[in-house]
């Protein structure tokens, strides 16, 4: 079946339901997630109306992501040495064009880490910096399957951190989320709430975010979640 917008057939056949969708903060384009696994999103720009033109992104287009002004940053490798400490950045014009944005990647390789993104400060006109809430997961020191972080701790591990959007060396650390995100029952990799999220002030000068501080602040009791029994309080960082 031909995919339609506003009854005009899609220059591509989208066929799929879609888990999300996303707007970029110039309003030009929007990006469309299909839902399940998938490792490639849609980029459909609202200034070729007639056309409905779609452009498949797929090339290191996983991980959490943010946008600003005709761009994207999502947590993702491209080429090698491979590193969960890198993101990528492209714009939505040309989206096969990404560019890795740590040069060169921390050692030792990390696998089983993670991040949310928040770009609230982003500018027409000027790439400024990202901000990222990165954690650790599969932190159990004691398999012995081997399938889990046995990696040692790194810098960024834990933190509250942002990136340079403009060149790949710059990296500014504010301060470590406490969140422990190991579930409280299950062999999960992790406890989906206490993951933390950071949401950055439209003047870049503020963060908040979420913490079980080693879950230390008391039980949650209106929690109906068996993997995250722990209080988690709102947190605010001044980004110096």
């Amino acid at each position: 079946m031909n995919s339609k917008v506003n009854g005009v057939t899609t220059n591509i056949p989208l066929g799929f339901t879609t888990h999300a969708a996303f707007i970029d903060q110039s309003g030009q384009y929007t990006i469309l997630y299909p839902a399940g696994v998938s490792d490639t999103q849609y980029v459909y720009d609202w200034n070729a109306p007639s056309s409905q033109a779609f452009t498949v992104m797929n090339t290191a287009s996983n991980g959490h992501d943010a946008y600003g002004y005709g761009v994207r940053i999502n947590k993702d490798n491209s080429g090698s040495p491979w590193d969960a400490g890198q993101w990528q950045f492209r714009t939505l014009a040309n989206p096969a064009g990404n560019q890795n944005r740590i040069s060169p990647p921390l050692t030792p390789q990390e696998i089983y880490m993670a991040d949310h993104t928040s770009w609230h400060n982003a500018q027409p006109g000027a790439l400024l910096p990202v901000l990222s809430g990165v954690y650790r997961y599969w932190d159990f020191n004691t398999a012995s399957d081997g399938t889990h972080n046995q990696a040692p701790f790194r810098a960024w591990d834990n933190e509250i951190i942002a990136f340079t959007t403009t060149g790949t060396t710059t990296v500014w650390r504010f301060c470590h989320h406490w969140s422990d995100v190991t579930p409280d029952t299950g062999n999960l990799a992790f406890g989906f709430y206490y993951l933390p999220r950071p949401q950055i002030a439209p003047n870049g000068q503020w963060a908040i975010f979420t913490s079980n501080w080693f879950k230390t602040l008391g039980n949650d009791t209106a929690s109906t979640d068996a993997t995250t029994l722990k209080r988690q309080d709102v947190f605010l960082v001044q980004l110096k």
